[in-house]
């Protein structure tokens, strides 16, 4: 999927892209997902 303009998104593409902005920011608020942050950084 290439980038356009935010006007330009289908409400199913949006959804999409909500779900995984959710799942992302739960993932690194959990203990692993932190962990991994962490390492990342530190990298």
């Amino acid at each position: 999927m290439s980038l356009k303009p935010a006007e330009d998104y289908e409400p199913e593409d949006y959804d999409r892209i909500m779900a995984t902005n959710t799942k992302s920011v739960w993932f690194a608020s959990t203990g692993s997902g932190a962990g991994c942050c962490r390492a990342a950084a530190a990298a």
